[in-house]
């Protein structure tokens, strides 16, 4: 019986839901939540972002920015060892001269 009481009282809070959800008002009203919620979030980032600049410290979106050129300086120098030949780095290395000779007397 409880089952029975409890499965009515859904099926009756959705279709109240429905018919809520479905009407036009309902749609305006959270679109224009939706519209200051945006609008909130804007303002915050940008007094963040103010804030963040008054104190000399970067912003996320500087650290993205800074994220992406050092990629693609990455992708560039990538680019250079692969057209050079990684192997051409190691070889033309000048090997250090062998200046110290051992004490006299040993061999």
């Amino acid at each position: 019986m409880f089952r029975d009481m409890v499965s009515q009282w859904e099926q009756a809070a959705n279709d109240y839901g429905s018919k809520i959800t479905s009407t036009s008002e309902f749609a305006q009203g959270m679109q224009g939540a939706t519209a200051i919620s945006l609008q909130i979030q804007q303002a915050v980032q940008d007094g963040m972002t103010k804030v963040l600049a008054a104190a000399n410290i970067p912003s996320r979106d500087d650290i993205a920015a800074l994220s992406t050129r050092v990629a693609a300086i990455e992708v560039q120098l990538h680019r250079i060892v692969e057209a050079l030949g990684a192997q051409s780095f190691k070889s033309s290395a000048p090997k250090p001269k062998r200046t110290k000779q051992p004490p006299s007397g040993h061999k």
